[in-house]
């Protein structure tokens, strides 16, 4: 057995009988807003939702200090978001057990804190979602320590920045893992799943919100499911994804259009096919309009051989999530790549979603870096080459503190930035924000190498110029010989030419691009990266290609 299994429901009255059919009506037109004012009255006459006590909430507190988000020091757990104005919002916890809430409003380049809240135990998770429309809220949901993970959020209003405290699933099971998301309707719901992946069996159950968060909806068992991944697609759709817990070698997934109301999940689809031990499946739907004609994609990491060989696979589906093409490879060979994340562009009009993973050696004196790649509805099975977003050895280990992408509104080109921690044999250390805006492979805030990593800085000066016709020239300048790779790539990541890649000595050095691809043909007008790659770190900027 896998997936949701319907509660007992008190039986359905000529009444509520005919509220179901309308609701299906309305969805079958379009018409969410009064497909969610039925599906609340349904609500209301079954009796489902339930308020908790929060008499045993949170401390909260105004912020110490300059309140910049920190670099160094131990973080047990992170999550991230974005809302409609283009704000990027960030949550952290570390040792002290306070979680300090973030927000930047310049896309990334400066942060303040807001305030921190603490229910005086370890957070072993955190997740942020945004919920639009008419009541915009920024959610924080957090696991703790007490009664072995209780499941909290907080809730932030974003004009006034007032923030209060409810609960979501407390005592009885034990929850280790969590996923929520949030849709994009004037009334937003929330849905969440949660699981207990200590055992098999009845592991998991989901619920959701109708009203932003105070109550919450009886919960649906749900059999066989760790690592849970909700998201919101289209219109009334929701989708997850699981791993399944029986055999650990397979993600399941389920869809339900009628805004995950109890009864209406599908039946499961499998969209893993290795037969090898597989987890972590993250999902994102392209925006470019009904659930039936948008493409979904499922990510997720693979132990090829059950060895600690990892691999990032994806599968892709272009019916609604009804069909798959399954168990694609995304992998480099002898590079480990895991943790993967996924966000979809919202308002694209080709469908882009940006996945985010580390890829390196995981443990001993190699190197982790991250990497983002992009796909779209037009070619769903092509990823854009990876690009790498961190220079420093980033943190591989601890999941807690996995790489997080986001999608920010008006951010240039629809670009993604990328969160990750750095790497620490012990715990994940500071938390570091990239994004091509800020340069390929920049970090907002990087800090100076030490005396003793100062060798390794290579790349000292690099000049390109803002505008170009037919083609470019660059120079680099180098602070010490080395291997040494110079490409061109689009705005998308793919790559355009590879210019030089050889052994340099120090001192400055030109190169010049053509304008043309990899194919010889022309480039196309537009926005274009030069990046200058060392051993150890990478320099990058972009310019304009106009013919």
């Amino acid at each position: 057995m896998t997936g949701p299994v319907a509660p007992s429901l008190p039986a359905h009255t000529a009444e509520t009988a005919v509220l179901e059919r309308r609701l299906d009506e309305a969805i079958a037109a379009q018409d969410f807003e009064t497909a969610k004012q039925l599906d609340i009255e349904l609500s209301r006459e079954f009796g489902l939702s339930r308020t908790l006590d929060r008499s045993d909430g949170p401390e909260f507190g105004l912020p110490e200090g300059d309140g910049a988000v920190p670099d160094t020091g131990r973080v047990l757990s992170y999550g991230t978001a974005t809302d409609s104005t283009g704000a990027i919002w960030m949550a952290k916890t570390g040792p002290d057990l306070k979680v300090r809430v973030y927000r930047s409003q310049d896309l990334g380049v400066s942060w303040d804190e807001l305030f921190w809240f603490s229910h005086g135990t370890d957070i072993p998770q955190l997740e942020m979602v945004f919920g639009p429309g008419d009541s915009a809220f920024l959610y924080v949901f957090y696991l703790n320590g007490v009664s072995a993970g209780d499941l909290w959020v907080v809730r932030v209003r974003l004009d006034t920045l007032v923030y209060e405290s409810f609960p979501v699933a407390v005592g009885g099971d034990t929850i280790n893992d969590f996923s929520v998301a949030a849709d994009r309707d004037a009334h937003h719901y929330i849905y969440c799943i949660y699981a207990n992946e200590m055992r098999d069996g009845r592991t998991g159950s989901f619920t959701r919100s109708l009203d932003f968060a105070k109550t919450w909806e009886v919960s649906q068992p749900w059999w066989n499911c760790w690592d849970p991944e909700i998201v919101h697609a289209t219109g009334s759709a929701v989708h997850c994804a699981w791993r399944y817990a029986l055999t650990g070698r397979e993600i399941h997934f389920e869809s339900n259009r009628h805004y995950g109301r109890l009864t209406r999940w599908w039946t499961y689809r499998l969209v893993s096919g290795s037969g090898d031990n597989c987890f972590d499946p993250v999902v994102a739907q392209g925006d470019t309009g009904g659930e039936w004609n948008s493409v979904t994609w499922v990510a997720y990491t693979v132990a090829r051989r059950d060895t600690s060989d990892l691999d990032i696979a994806f599968s892709y589906s272009t019916d609604g999530a009804w069909n798959w093409n399954r168990n694609i490879s995304l992998g480099q060979g002898f590079v480990d790549e895991c943790y993967p994340d996924l966000v979809r562009v919202d308002g694209d009009e080709n469908g882009h979603v940006h996945l985010c993973y580390t890829g390196g050696q995981r443990s001993g004196p190699g190197k982790t870096r991250v990497f983002w790649r992009a796909a779209n509805t037009l070619d769903p099975d092509y990823w854009s080459v990876p690009v790498r977003m961190s220079d420093l050895r980033a943190n591989g280990l601890y999941e807690g503190c996995r790489p997080r992408v986001v999608a920010p509104p008006g951010a240039p080109h629809s670009w993604p930035g990328v969160f990750y921690s750095l790497h620490h044999p012990d715990h994940a250390e500071g938390l570091r924000f990239s994004a091509l805006w800020l340069g390929v492979g920049g970090d907002a805030g990087r800090r100076r190498p030490s005396p003793e990593e100062g060798s390794r800085e290579k790349v000292v000066g690099l000049s390109v110029p803002a505008v170009c016709r037919e083609g470019a020239r660059f120079s680099a300048t180098l602070g010490a010989a080395g291997r040494v790779r110079v490409a061109v790539y689009d705005a998308t990541g793919r790559l355009e030419r590879t210019l030089f890649s050889g052994w340099l000595g120090t001192g400055t050095h030109r190169f010049e691009w053509d304008g043309a691809g990899a194919s010889g043909r022309p480039a196309r007008s537009g926005t274009y990266f030069v990046r200058v790659e060392t051993g150890d770190l990478a320099e990058g900027a972009r310019f304009r290609l106009l013919r």
